[in-house]
């Protein structure tokens, strides 16, 4: 039987009715007011042939030996006969590193089985809860776990206390340890808990806002002044003397005191309810950037809040007062919204959007044919998602009975319309519009981010087809003043990327690479045409000249909006792992891993292509002085992947969609 209340020496009476289905917390402050609690309660299952359980904590086997040492137990006895034992978290809660709410629960059904099965009467368990302070995966569903709990007791031939050290814990989790509790015992009293939510109840709308201290010793108190009150008024009915009665008239008095401040309480708690919903879509919508889904996550979360037979949402065009559709779900159907037509912004007074964007206030509308008539609204969705005249008032049947429409503000302004609507008459009430307008706030801002995200991408797109073709341009002048080249950076940039794939790039670093191998040779601009196609061996000069093309090609490159390292990774294509490349002789790790790799890319097309001073020498040779160097010139990484292309995978210029050199 639970107890309802309990004061005094009456404690230990409650604490023994205890019994199989009660699951208790205990609020402590200090040991005072836990071990006179806790060692009487498994005295008793001790003595009712129950087993015990008691999780250790913060107390040590030798401090919970000594509690019941100085009550007249020796519990080690008991240990050792097996009726009760002592476990660590590392045994229970946190089994395996982590905590699990339904593998804990199946661990104390598996232990109410076991003891059942070796003769007890059934279990009794109390735990220490400071085991969530390990910090470990898991633990933040602490009062997911209290909660479940309330799901198991009844049902078995278990008790259970939970131990709160209440200066350990922060009072939004005390809130919820005494929503999920049907009885407390708080500093050492048995109190009935008018705060306990039945689970069903509480995990549909758990909640994750910080509570503040005094809102929960305001809590803490009510529950100890009921106690009081029942207890007192029990005494009365046993014949309590006069003074009692007066005492009774008092009390009576602060219940009122109490019952006002509760109902004070519950505003503030549906106001918290409402900001908690905000921040979790708050939350929920700002990691979003594409509007479709934006839309869709609003319209799941509005619809788990209020009646949606119905929702809409709706874009404000304030420079051509054009009205139109986003996003519209009917009867649960999502419609295709890309052949509604604008919708005009209606004169003063007509039209409910039209009137909700010119006063930017909401409008509750709790009988919507009334409303279309009052208003005049004109435009009605058809079940194939056309705009229709509204239907005549007979033919409503399943259709419209009531609406809620708030405005989407933006920096002052409206830049929409966010409408729910209902098959029920008079379906929104005042608390509903209120949460509804701060979240069309909330959402008009996701709404214009997208939007504005949306516009960014189009502008990046043409900027970077502009930037393509002065791309493909700049190569094709540099092969024009080269043209026993032709073809030469495409091929290379093939092969850079494909060397890139094999090695595990992501695509923005195979596309810069793309980039940088498209216009790696853009510096010979700089270079006489004559030295560049010359049959022969290139003097001294002539050599310098050559080298300095990569230097050229970095100061051409470096102002322009290209991914930030292509201009560095063409100024060291042409440097070696060992120091010997130019033009800063970089070695190992100093070098870009994509010059690297299209240090490599570029001398195997250029070996493998013809040259005015050499015939082409052929893939073969080209990937053996890959091999051969590798490891001193080149990456060796690079150099296997750039093999394994050609040897194993088939890799070729012709099919890389480049033509294969002369």
């Amino acid at each position: 039987m639970m107890p309802t209340a309990a004061r005094g020496s009456a404690t230990q009476d409650a604490i023994s009715r205890l019994g199989a289905g009660d699951h208790l917390c205990c609020i402590y402050r200090d040991r005072s007011e836990q071990m006179p609690i806790l060692v009487p309660y498994i005295i008793r299952g001790l003595q009712n042939n129950e087993k015990c359980l008691y999780i250790i904590d913060e107390s040590t086997r030798q401090d919970v030996f000594h509690a019941f040492g100085e009550a007249g137990v020796d519990l080690k006895a008991y240990v050792a006969s097996g009726q009760c034992a002592l476990l660590t978290k590392e045994e229970t809660y946190l089994k395996g590193g982590s905590f699990d709410p339904d593998g804990m629960i199946a661990t104390l059904k598996q232990a109410e089985a076991d003891a059942i099965r070796e003769g007890y009467a059934g279990l009794r368990v109390t735990g220490e809860m400071t085991w969530v302070f390990a910090r470990l995966p898991g633990v933040e569903r602490l009062i997911e776990y209290e909660a479940k709990l309330n799901l198991f007791f009844p049902n078995g031939r278990s008790t259970a206390i939970c131990q709160y050290h209440e200066d350990r814990f922060e009072p939004d989790v005390l809130i919820e340890v005494l929503h999920t509790h049907p009885a407390v015992v708080i500093y050492g009293e048995v109190c009935a808990n008018p705060y306990y939510i039945p689970t069903e109840d509480f995990l549909s709308r758990m909640k994750s806002g910080r509570i503040p201290l005094a809102l929960y010793q305001r809590v803490r108190d009510d529950i100890i002044a009921r106690a009081g009150l029942e207890a007192d008024r029990q005494r009365l009915e046993a014949g309590q003397t006069a003074e009692l009665e007066r005492s009774e008239r008092s009390r009576r008095a602060l219940l009122s005191t109490l019952e006002d401040q509760k109902q004070t309480q519950i505003a503030r708690d549906r106001l918290l309810r409402q900001q908690v919903t905000l921040n979790r879509i708050t939350l929920a919508l700002g990691a979003l950037t594409e509007l479709p889904v934006v839309l869709r996550t609003l319209y799941d979360e509005v619809r788990t809040l209020l009646d949606a037979d119905g929702f809409f949402v709706s874009r404000y065009h304030k420079d051509t007062h054009l009205i139109t559709a986003l996003f519209a779900v009917d009867d649960g159907v999502q419609r295709d919204v890309s052949s509604f037509p604008p919708v005009p912004l209606a004169p003063e007074g007509k039209g409910m959007q039209s009137q909700v964007l010119r006063t930017g206030k909401p409008l509750n509308v709790p009988d919507w044919i009334e409303g279309e008539r009052k208003m005049q609204t004109v435009y009605h969705i058809a079940s194939d998602g056309t705009f229709t005249p509204p239907p005549p008032d007979t033919d409503r049947d399943g259709c419209t009975k009531s609406a809620l429409l708030v405005p989407m503000m933006f920096r002052g302004e409206p830049i929409g319309v966010l409408q729910v609507q209902s098959n029920r008459p008079s379906a929104y009430s005042d608390e509903d519009v209120d949460l509804l307008a701060g979240l069309a706030n909330v959402a008009a801002i996701s709404i214009q981010n997208a939007l504005l995200i949306a516009e960014a991408e189009r502008a990046e797109r043409v900027l970077r087809l502009s930037l393509e073709g002065t791309l493909h341009a700049v190569s094709a002048a540099v092969e024009t003043r080269d043209p026993y080249t032709a073809g030469h950076q495409r091929r290379v940039a093939a092969l850079a990327v494909a060397i890139a794939r094999e090695l595990g790039l992501s695509d923005d670093e195979c596309n810069t690479l793309r980039i940088a191998g498209t216009v790696h040779d853009i510096g010979k601009l700089g270079i006489p045409a004559e030295i560049l196609s010359k049959p022969g061996p290139l003097s001294a000069i002539e050599l310098d000249l050559i080298r300095e093309h990569s230097q050229t090609a970095f100061k051409i490159l470096a102002d322009v909006p290209f991914p930030d390292s292509v201009a560095e990774i063409i100024l060291q294509h042409h440097e070696r792992l060992d120091g010997s490349g130019y033009p800063r002789a970089l070695t190992g790790d100093q070098i870009l891993r994509e010059a690297r790799i299209l240090a490599v890319a570029d001398v195997v097309e250029a070996m493998a292509s013809h040259r005015p001073y050499r015939p082409a020498r052929g893939i073969d040779a080209a990937l053996g002085e890959i091999e051969q160097n590798a490891g001193r010139l080149y990456d060796p990484d690079v150099a296997r992947a750039c093999v394994s292309l050609f040897r194993e995978k088939q890799f070729s210029f012709s099919v890389a969609g480049t033509p294969a050199a002369r």
